[in-house]
C-alpha cells in the first residue's frame, strides 16, 4: 500500500494498493468508530506524520467529517466492507462503501438503512446488481468510458452525492485515529452479518469509442 508519509498534494486513493473507504450520512465520527467495533475513547486526533505503529494482525482506522457525512478509512483489513459495519453505518440513513484489495478487486456498495441497494465492480459493468435513484454504476461506467480510472470515477460519483470531496489534504491532516489490534477477534465475537446482494442489473454493452 502507499506509505502514509508519502502522501503528496497529487496523491489519491487510486495510488493505494488496498484500502476501504466508507462515507455515511448523519453519523458522527464517534458513531462511525463504534460501527467499526473500535473504542472511540482511545482515539487520538493525529496527522499522517504522527500515526502510531500498527500490530501485524491489526489495522489503523481514521475517521473525519465531510459536512453532514462522516468517512472512515483503513488500508489493511477492509473492515468497512463487513456486513455488520455496513448495516450499522447505514442505519436510519445511507452509506457509500468503496474498497480495493491487494489482488486489485474493486467494489462499490450503496447501502440504505441496512440494505445493499447497488453493488458493482467499478469498470466492470456486467457485475452491476440493483439500482438506485443515484445510478452509481451508470455514473461510474460513463466516467470510465470518458477516460477516468475506476477508483477516480467512483470517487467522483461519490462527490456528486455528498457534495464534498475527500482529498489528500484531508488524509494528511488531523483525523481521529485509532488502532484496531485484532479485527478477527472483534468479528468472531460480534458474529458478522451477511447482507444479501440485490439482483443482477440489466446492463447495456459499452459503446465502442469515446464521445468527444
Amino acid at each position: 500500500m502507499m506509505k502514509r508519509e508519502e502522501m503528496s498534494g497529487s496523491w489519491s486513493l487510486s495510488d493505494s494498493i488496498q484500502f476501504c473507504l466508507t462515507i455515511s450520512l448523519n453519523k458522527s465520527p464517534e458513531e462511525v468508530m463504534r460501527a467499526y467495533g473500535a473504542d472511540a475513547g482511545r482515539a487520538q486526533l493525529l496527522t499522517a506524520e504522527r500515526l502510531p505503529d500498527i500490530p501485524l494482525q491489526g489495522t489503523l482506522l481514521r475517521v473525519g467529517s465531510l459536512g453532514r457525512w462522516s468517512f472512515g478509512i483503513d488500508y489493511d483489513y477492509h473492515i468497512g466492507s463487513k456486513g455488520a459495519v455496513m448495516r450499522d453505518l447505514s442505519a436510519g440513513g445511507e452509506s457509500l462503501i468503496l474498497y480495493q484489495t491487494a489482488k486489485a478487486l474493486k467494489c462499490f456498495d450503496y447501502v440504505v438503512d441496512g440494505k445493499i441497494v447497488e453493488h458493482f465492480e467499478p469498470g466492470e459493468p456486467r457485475t452491476a446488481r440493483g439500482q438506485s435513484v443515484h445510478q452509481f454504476s451508470q455514473q461510474v461506467e460513463e466516467l470510465v468510458s470518458a477516460g477516468f480510472g475506476a477508483i477516480d470515477a467512483s470517487l467522483r460519483a461519490a462527490v456528486r452525492r455528498t457534495g464534498r470531496e475527500l482529498t489528500a489534504d484531508h488524509l494528511r491532516g488531523p483525523l481521529l485515529s485509532v488502532v484496531i489490534e485484532d479485527p478477527d477477534f472483534i468479528f468472531s465475537d460480534r458474529l458478522d452479518v451477511q447482507l444479501p446482494f440485490p439482483e443482477m442489473s440489466r446492463v447495456k454493452s459499452r459503446q465502442t469509442g469515446r464521445r468527444l
